[in-house]
């Protein structure tokens, strides 16, 4: 078991790292946590690529659609530590945003690194700007945008479009394929994951033109 999975586990159980997790109600809709096994493989990836290299600004990160803050909090504790990164999330429903930002808090008290990164994530709906606002975000000023495919992936293309920068990438992490979004990936990888979460996953990066339009 990696390191980050095993802190994972500790966040959230140790279930929650099977794969095909249980879709859940929620105040707005139906929720599908990303298995923590897969995330535990994800962000050590990730950090191989020349994307999240040291830069001469806090690499800024948005989970669109953070659920319960899994993600932002695999990135928090499994990024490079000399990496300078500011890993933020958006999330419609009031109880998994509260909940995600009490993990978070958690996390912060534990190691002082999760402070010094601000990671934090808001109740709101990522395609609306006063989401952006209460982070402190700018939209054309984000490099990496995280989301699940549940639909709203060309959406939250053409709003990326509209609004994102020329150097802000969407991050696609999927069970078994890529989503059909158009055009190539800029780069993808397969995960097999195995033991309770095992499933093959993609992580595709997706990247506008260089006019800096999708």
């Amino acid at each position: 078991m990696s390191d980050l999975l095993e802190r994972l586990r500790d966040l959230y159980g140790a279930g929650q790292d099977q794969a095909g997790s249980e879709f859940r109600l929620t105040e707005r809709g139906i929720w599908h946590p990303t298995p923590l096994a897969v995330l535990a493989a994800a962000v050590p990836l990730l950090a191989e690529t020349d994307l999240v290299k040291p830069r001469d600004h806090a690499l800024q990160i948005l989970d669109a659609g953070a659920g319960d803050g899994r993600l932002i909090a695999a990135l928090v504790l499994g990024l490079p530590e000399a990496l300078e990164a500011r890993p933020s999330g958006i999330e419609s429903d009031a109880t998994l945003a509260a909940g995600a930002q009490q993990t978070l808090e958690r996390i912060a008290a534990m190691r002082p690194l999760a402070t010094s990164r601000a990671a934090q994530i808001v109740e709101g709906d990522f395609f609306d700007a006063h989401a952006y606002a209460r982070l402190g975000l700018d939209p054309s000023d984000l490099d990496v945008v995280f989301n699940y495919p549940d639909g709203n992936e060309r959406r939250l293309l053409q709003w990326l479009s509209a609004h994102g920068g020329a150097k802000t990438r969407l991050a696609i992490l999927s069970p078994d394929h890529d989503p059909a979004l158009g055009s190539a990936p800029e780069w993808r990888v397969s995960m097999r994951i195995g033991g309770g979460a095992s499933a093959d996953w993609t992580l595709a990066m997706f990247a506008p033109s260089p006019s800096g339009r999708w």
